[in-house]
């Protein structure tokens, strides 16, 4: 058991983890890792999209680990698809990617992961960090969104007219009263 890492998930509640892979084997490496870490539950596996989605649907994870290449529809192709999923447009994902490169990292990320890990140097550590990482991105996001919603509906209700502008002088930002002035 991995302490320090643990401790950092069990803040977070039970974390329930979805495995998306086409290898039975790396389902099984991974639920092996993480079968004696408190905190974590992992509530299903799946070797393909239309097998994720309808674990995902029925048990409504806190994570997602995604394979980067799957045959038929890969790992990227599967994370847009589950942001199309009503209910699961924010769902974290932490990618897999068996190959240790740079290109394939952005682009998850890119695609809507939250972080990935590289098969064959997987540990305990790392995964539990990446899992940790990928929730707490979540919800960091919510939280900005919130953020950002409450400050625009604020600036919409002044009656003062506000601009904002780059360093150029460029306009980035109008409220309603500053575009009915223009």
């Amino acid at each position: 058991m991995v302490a320090t890492a643990t401790g950092s998930l069990m803040e977070l509640g039970v974390v329930k983890v979805v495995l998306v892979d086409d290898s039975a084997d790396i389902q099984r490496a991974l639920t092996r890792l993480l079968s004696d870490v408190d905190g974590v539950q992992i509530v299903g596996c799946a070797e393909d999209v239309s097998g994720a989605i309808a674990v995902i649907e029925q048990c409504v994870p806190d994570v997602v680990v995604l394979d980067a290449l799957m045959p038929g529809l890969d790992g990227f192709e599967t994370c847009r698809e589950l942001r199309t999923l009503p209910g699961f447009e924010s769902l974290p994902v932490l990618m897999l990617t068996g190959l240790d490169d740079e290109t394939l990292a952005v682009q998850a990320l890119q695609d809507g992961a939250q972080d990935y890990l590289i098969k064959g140097q997987i540990e305990t550590r790392g995964l539990l960090r990446g899992l940790r990482y990928a929730i707490e991105r979540k919800v960091m996001e919510e939280a900005l969104f919130l953020e950002k919603e409450r400050a625009q509906v604020t600036l919409d209700c002044i009656g003062d007219g506000v601009v904002s502008t780059d360093t150029l002088g460029k306009i980035t930002f109008l409220n309603v009263v500053a575009e009915r002035m223009t």
